[in-house]
C-alpha cells in the first residue's frame, strides 16, 4: 500500500483502527520488555523468560517488521495517536484497584465459603490497609500541580 493512498474513514472507524493498532503496538513494546531483562516479579506475580536467545533473535526481527507495517499504515491512514497521561492511567488503575478490594468484601467471599466474623474482620483490616495508599496515589494523581505534597 503507498502511502500516498487516501483511504477516507469515519471518526469511529478511525478511533476503532487506532484503538486496535495501539493494542497492537503496546504487545510490541511489551516483547521489548520481556527481551531487556527488566521484568520485575512481585510477592504474587512472578515472571519467567523461556524463550532461548535464537527464538528471541528471530522474534525481534519480525517485531521490527511489524513496527514498519504499523508506521506505514499509520501513515496511510493519517491515523492520530492515542494520548495516555501516566496521571489518569494510574489513576484509572488505582480505581480500579478499589472497586476490586470492594469485591473482596467477606460479604462477597460468602460465594466461595462460609467466613467467620473472625476471619471478616482480619481482612477488612487488610483491605483497609491496602485501600489508604491507593486513595493517596488517586489524590496525588489527581490534585493539581504543586510543589510539596503531604
Amino acid at each position: 500500500m503507498s502511502a500516498n493512498t487516501s483511504i477516507p474513514l469515519t471518526e469511529p472507524q478511525a478511533r476503532r483502527i487506532t484503538s486496535v493498532l495501539a493494542g497492537l503496538e503496546e504487545s510490541l513494546a511489551e516483547i521489548d520488555v520481556w527481551f531487556s531483562e527488566m521484568r520485575s516479579s512481585g510477592l504474587l506475580y512472578q515472571e519467567h523468560l523461556n524463550i532461548d536467545p535464537g527464538r528471541q533473535a528471530a522474534i525481534r526481527v519480525e517485531v521490527e517488521r511489524a513496527r514498519r507495517a504499523l508506521r506505514d499504515i499509520v501513515e496511510a491512514l493519517k491515523l492520530h495517536p492515542r494520548v495516555h497521561d501516566a496521571s489518569r492511567t494510574i489513576d484509572v488503575a488505582m480505581l480500579i484497584s478499589l472497586i476490586d478490594l470492594d469485591e473482596l468484601d467477606p460479604k462477597n467471599l460468602q460465594g466461595y465459603g462460609s467466613v467467620s466474623e473472625d476471619v471478616a474482620g482480619r481482612l477488612r483490616a487488610f483491605w483497609e490497609a491496602l485501600r489508604a495508599p491507593v486513595e493517596k496515589i488517586r489524590q496525588y494523581c489527581t490534585a493539581p500541580e504543586s510543589g510539596d505534597r503531604k
